[in-house]
């Protein structure tokens, strides 16, 4: 699935991390709404926000840290462990 100006993947076959890529570098959606958009509603949705989509304490650790201004991925923590380390 791609952008309408087929510019960018877009959909179920991108990675998260791309995903959030394309929201903010070309459809200009705010770096905190593309986060929001990509873990708290997920978790709303999928009736998991008491142990997932923000960081809170007693929540699941799920941490991923991205580049600022690429916004590539650097790292992952999944429930509480590293699972990818790149910083």
């Amino acid at each position: 699935c791609k952008l309408a100006d087929r510019s960018a993947l877009a959909g179920s076959i991108a990675t998260m991390d791309r995903l959030i890529r394309t929201c903010v570098q070309q459809a200009g959606i705010p770096l905190e709404d593309a986060f929001r958009m990509s873990s708290e509603t997920p978790a709303r949705i999928m009736g998991v926000l008491d142990r997932k989509g923000t960081l809170e304490a007693g929540k699941d650790a799920d941490i991923v840290l991205y580049t600022p201004e690429a916004l590539e991925l650097k790292y992952v923590m999944q429930m509480g462990r590293e699972v990818r380390n790149e910083l």
